[in-house]
């Protein structure tokens, strides 16, 4: 089978709720490889109050774990980007200056709160598309607003947003609602993408090669 990517995930140490050390990192990247992925955008999360690593720090950390990956055999490429909570801070930054897309594409991984209004998102991902970035909604099936109405997700799609599940939402790991919902996006093609949104290398672990065989099997 053709290699996976992976969009979203938090392999990269130190600077968030995933990889604790570098040595976690190197045993996630592993799994992914096992799992048939060939190349990992990592996604740092990006939260005012709550995962503030700065910009540097986040480049640091990238290069470091690129040269350890070069030195051992059958390791995804890594490419960069960032998962942005899209609160006002957020919007504001976005205004300003630059994002970390994902693999320095116009794309930009964002998420948003269980229950935010879906006015408030479909009004910060126009403005995200006005500023010249396409936005990539992380794991949709948490959000209220998606389960109230799914065409909602349809809207944002002509919007020119792009939308995101997680795998273990679709394997039912996330339980059997979550399952329900992503087959219930999925069969109305509103999904663009799968990715792992891994964290850990015992929890939350590398997965989209389960995932494919699943969708594959079962759509």
């Amino acid at each position: 089978m053709d290699l996976l990517i992976d969009l979203h995930c938090h392999i990269l140490p130190y600077v968030d709720d995933g990889a604790e050390n570098l040595d976690e990192s190197l045993e996630m990247l592993r799994l992914q490889a096992e799992q048939n992925v060939g190349c990992v955008v990592l996604t740092p999360h990006s939260r005012t109050k709550m995962f503030e690593t700065d910009d540097e720090t986040i480049q640091q950390q990238f290069q470091r774990l690129r040269r350890e990956t070069g030195r051992r055999k059958n390791m995804p490429e890594l490419l960069l980007g960032r998962e942005y909570f899209c609160d006002t801070a957020f919007m504001n930054r976005a205004a300003h200056q630059r994002l970390y897309t994902l693999g320095g594409s116009c794309t930009v991984l964002i998420e948003f709160s269980s229950r935010h209004p879906y006015d408030i998102v479909y009004e910060r991902v126009d403005r995200l598309l006005d500023y010249g970035y396409r936005p990539l909604i992380a794991h949709v099936e948490r959000y209220l607003w998606a389960h109230e109405d799914v065409e909602r997700l349809l809207e944002l799609s002509k919007l020119g947003a792009c939308i995101q599940v997680n795998a273990d939402s679709v394997l039912g790991r996330q339980g059997w609602k979550q399952k329900r919902f992503c087959r219930e996006l999925m069969k109305k093609d509103l999904v663009d993408i799968i990715a792992s949104d891994a964290h850990r290398a015992e929890w939350r672990v590398p997965n989209l090669g389960d995932c494919r065989a699943y969708v594959t099997r079962k759509m």
